[in-house]
């Protein structure tokens, strides 16, 4: 039996909504996964990170499926080879460590007969990762708002996302872990800075909701992570400014970075990838930007007899 996965990229916290916003984008990871009766739990790894990412039972996707069999009492040996295609950039906040999560919890959830429902899916995702912003979407596709109790039970709401509105993606060429991006946020914020989020995560969801695309540049706009990870991203707060002066809806770091996204216009895209692109060479940074839409279906899984 052959199971195919397709799990779409996430880019998350749009700016204010930190680790409770995100949204799903058209770029892939694609798993391929062949269940035999003999043989091991292998993992092949071909595209992004092929030569950094381990193959072995380190490897996300084959502690993931360990992890979610022995907690639902599966004791038959596993047999399978993994092959992954990655077409998302590792460690650069388009939530390619959430794909493999989800791919391992799926994988698994094919041998408990599907038992698990996208609740709990959702909840293995999220405890893993520590938030749900790039679970959600990654699974259900569009953009979702999530929030988890201390036992990452999720809860969310999915937005249609807008079809006029195209994603520029700037991607440096070095790599940025989650938990050095997060290990800089300081324990505690003053409360202006909370309102202040408070009040432009609200009019993000407004923004969204009935497409007044001209309040994402405020919206967009944050106190609580983007302050703090700019000395980790250089030329961040330039590509923010820059980007929304040359008619960018708003600007933000892609989940923890060192990625940029700008949400804009389908008719000036080009010009604000090079602008990106640009003000990175000037900080001596090689990069590449990708022109995306918003995905909207999220997780495909086919199984194959």
């Amino acid at each position: 039996m052959k199971l195919r996965i397709r799990i779409p990229a996430t880019t998350a916290n749009l700016g204010s909504g930190f680790d409770c916003i995100g949204a799903a984008l058209k770029l892939y990871n694609e798993f391929e996964i062949e269940f035999m009766k003999t043989g091991s739990l292998a993992v092949e790894i071909r595209g992004e990170g092929k030569k950094s990412l381990p193959a072995g039972k380190n490897n996300i996707i084959i502690s993931t499926i360990n992890e979610v069999l022995k907690a639902h009492k599966y004791n038959k040996p596993v047999n399978a080879h993994i092959l992954i295609k990655n077409n998302i950039p590792v460690a650069r906040g388009l939530g390619s460590s959430a794909t493999a999560y989800l791919a391992g919890a799926i994988t698994a959830n094919k041998l408990l007969k599907n038992k698990l429902s996208n609740r709990e899916l959702l909840s293995i995702v999220a405890k893993k990762e520590g938030h749900p912003d790039n679970a959600v979407p990654s699974l259900l596709g569009g953009i979702c708002i999530a929030s988890c109790d201390n036992d990452f039970n999720c809860r969310w709401e999915r937005l249609i996302p807008p079809k006029d509105i195209k994603v520029v993606i700037g991607i440096p060429e070095f790599e940025l872990s989650t938990k050095k991006a997060r290990n800089i946020l300081p324990d505690k914020i003053p409360i202006k800075d909370a309102v202040f989020n408070m009040s432009r995560v609200a009019l993000l969801t407004l923004a969204l909701l009935q497409k007044k695309y001209e309040l994402l540049s405020v919206a967009m706009e944050d106190r609580l992570h983007q302050p703090y990870r700019e000395k980790l991203v250089p030329g961040l707060r330039e590509i923010i400014n820059k980007t929304r002066a040359a008619g960018a809806y708003g600007a933000a770091l892609s989940g923890a970075g060192p990625s940029v996204i700008s949400l804009c216009n389908p008719n000036n895209t080009e010009k604000i990838a090079k602008l990106i692109q640009n003000i990175w060479i000037s900080k001596r940074i090689k990069s590449r930007c990708l022109i995306l839409d918003f995905d909207n279906t999220g997780t495909q899984i086919i199984s194959i007899s």
